[in-house]
């Protein structure tokens, strides 16, 4: 068991026993004279006193050394005070309120500010209505205004008021991961797949005790080592044990921290803090990792602490503390440039941005909506996540999440899964395993998500092994490629599709036939899951191309628009193996008259061939054009989803590339 758990147990039982405690016993000469256990306890509180005396957040240092000397002697005014004081600057400021309030029993004029310290642990504790009284009271005792401004203790009473709002508005349900994912140390920043696959979060370990001589202080969570983890999901309450991911990292650098998740899980963005506060990313390409790199256009000389990229990777949402925000540290976003480039950042606007400070920010997979923590808006204390969609061209006023996932500490790094239904967030709260610990928020009502996941892996359309190729995205209605990734061979393929336009899925390897998915959801209301083995053939005769994305108006032959992208694929390929000829055929749903559909898909098969000549294809290379109507369906026709299919264009290859 860890020092500061036992501690509190100790605490815990000299609090319902008085009279063990009824009586300061100071670490005087007197007190600590030829008894060598105060003697050491002396020095220990020597050791943390010098982190003590610089004041800030250089206080939790002290706690190590405190903790050792009060285990000597629990009954120090003095020494409960400054642990008290201490606690409020650490991840573990709910644990104060014991030793803020025995401080004051053992020796009511322990220090001038002592009050206030009580309540500012009352109000860590959620004990409102009595941290607004000590905060108020605390106006009249003579502190310091530049440490201890009236405007800082107007703002914690109004943090006070915020939580007792807040207390009814439980939106959430909160859970453990448990210790198979949590320990003693810390856990944090969690990252989650669209899906809900895996989690990827931080993780403190201690180091081999080679590498523990190297540290100045080894005897607290702070100087432990961070390392990057995977969890796989095993069920909706269990993930398997993690393992660390296995990240190449520049050796003079001993800790790797996540921050971001791409939805798909092919890339990963850390912080580190080599010069000034970097934000670095990296791949996976058949299971491993590669180098991180500068994330090119964001990179800058102020301090960048997070980041997360929209689904369709064109927009980025940065946390900084770059000149021009509202005050602290901002978000920002960032609109891509090309495709290894950012342009120039544009503050969020006071909708969103505080003159306090926002970290922790969140794109949801839906690209509408943001997730991000603040120590301004409604906050309760420390940081407190909110939520704010994007709608009508501007954000609405951001809500905050309410207990359980806010408390009056800090709590950041809130993620949600694609459905809307699983939350995960980070945070050192009661009841917890050791420091942070990474929790699952499930919302007791879902939000209403308008997206559709298309995942799978890519495969040889004859041998079904598993094999690289681009996954393009492109909408229909603009003709603009908004999505370019990767098939890896051992992770598959994930990409996320807001409702509210018609998507083409292009999948293409060197060497073989590409293969397109027609993807509607200009009026897809919901969340929908897709799941596909998508097999690839070989550039080689026999073999058909099949154009889902070729499009007719109805009962007419004239191409749209929206056809274009993917036949200017199939041109690219012709003109790549000019020996290729081909015969192109047309095909119809059941609709219709069979003598109809038969000249209909005649009529439109010639009119792709109409395109390909004007757009430099030889007529030669066309050798047949047939129009089938309805009789060669790959679908039921009693579905709308199934008539689309049978509704297609295909090129049959009649030779094989030289």
């Amino acid at each position: 068991m860890r020092l500061r758990t036992l501690l509190c147990a100790l605490l815990a039982i000299s609090l319902h026993a008085p009279s063990l405690f009824a009586q300061n016993i100071e670490f005087t000469k007197e007190n600590v004279n030829g008894k060598s256990d105060w003697e050491k306890a002396v020095r220990e509180i020597k050791k943390g006193d010098k982190f003590y005396n610089k004041g800030g957040y250089a206080l939790r240092f002290a706690l190590p050394f405190y903790y050792e000397a009060y285990k000597v002697n629990p009954n120090s005014a003095s020494l409960n005070y400054k642990v008290a004081k201490s606690l409020l600057v650490s991840q573990d400021s709910y644990q104060a309120l014991p030793y803020a309030r025995k401080a004051l029993e053992l020796n009511s004029s322990v220090a001038k500010d002592a009050p206030l310290v009580l309540a500012q642990s009352q109000h860590m504790a959620g004990q409102f209505e009595d941290a607004i009284a000590g905060y108020s009271a605390a106006k009249s005792l003579g502190l310091s205004e530049t440490e201890y401004p009236l405007a800082w203790l107007d703002k914690c009473i109004e943090e006070c008021r915020n939580g007792i709002a807040l207390k009814s508005q439980t939106q959430f349900d909160l859970k453990n991961l448990g210790p198979k994912v949590n320990t003693e140390y810390s856990e944090y920043v969690p990252l989650v797949k669209a899906d809900g696959d895996f989690i990827i979060f931080t993780g403190r370990k201690p180091e081999p005790k080679a590498e523990k001589s190297k540290l100045p202080y080894t005897r607290f969570d702070y100087d432990v080592f961070e390392d990057i983890y995977k969890a796989k999901k095993e069920s909706d309450t269990s993930f398997s044990a993690p393992a660390k991911i296995g990240l190449p990292m520049d050796i003079k650098h001993k800790h790797d921290a996540c921050i971001s998740l791409s939805p798909d899980g092919k890339k990963i963005y850390l912080y580190t803090d080599l010069v000034h506060g970097e934000i670095r990313e990296a791949e996976i390409n058949d299971g491993s990792w590669g180098i991180p790199t500068e994330v090119k256009g964001i990179d800058s000389k102020y301090y960048e602490t997070h980041i997360s990229v929209s689904a369709d990777n064109q927009t980025a949402y940065v946390v900084s503390n770059r000149k021009g925000g509202l005050g602290g540290r901002d978000i920002w976003k960032f609109t891509r440039v090309n495709d290894k480039e950012w342009g120039n950042a544009e503050n969020l606007g006071d909708k969103i941005n505080t003159i306090y400070d926002e970290d922790g920010v969140f794109i949801h997979p839906d690209g509408k909506t943001l997730y991000f923590s603040s120590k301004g808006h409604s906050s309760m204390g420390g940081y407190d996540v909110f939520m704010s969609k994007y709608e009508n061209n501007t954000w609405s006023a951001p809500v905050n999440l309410g207990p359980p996932v806010n408390t009056p500490g800090d709590d950041i790094f809130f993620v949600l899964t694609g459905n809307g239904e699983e939350g995960y967030i980070s945070s050192a709260r009661e009841g917890g395993f050791g420091g942070q610990d990474i929790y699952r928020a499930a919302p007791k009502k879902a939000p209403e998500v308008n997206l559709t996941i298309f995942k799978g892996s890519v495969v040889d359309g004859n041998t079904g092994q598993p094999i690289a190729a681009s996954v393009v995205i492109v909408d229909n209605t603009t003709g603009k490629e908004i999505f370019n990734n990767r098939n890896d061979v051992r992770e598959g393929f994930l990409v996320s599709l807001p409702s509210g336009s018609n998507y083409g899925i292009s999948v293409n390897a060197e060497g073989y036939i590409f293969h397109s998915e027609n993807i509607d959801l200009r009026n897809k209301k919901g969340y929908n899951e897709e799941t596909a083995v998508i097999r690839l053939y070989k550039i080689e005769s026999g073999n058909k191309f099949v154009l889902n994305n070729v499009f007719f108006d109805f009962d007419k032959a004239d191409l749209k628009s929206e056809s274009i992208a993917e036949l200017n694929r199939a041109i690219e390929i012709f003109k790549k193996y000019p020996d290729l000829k081909f015969q192109i055929e047309g095909h119809t749903d059941s609709y219709g008259a069979e003598s109809y559909n038969i000249r209909l898909s005649q009529m439109r098969a010639e009119a792709v061939k109409q395109y390909l000549i004007r757009n430099g294809v030889a007529a030669v290379r066309i050798t047949k054009v047939t129009g089938f109507g309805e009789s060669d369906p790959v679908q039921t026709n009693e579905t709308p989803e199934g008539r689309a299919k049978n509704r297609r264009v295909e090129f049959k290859l009649e030779n094989s590339p030289q």
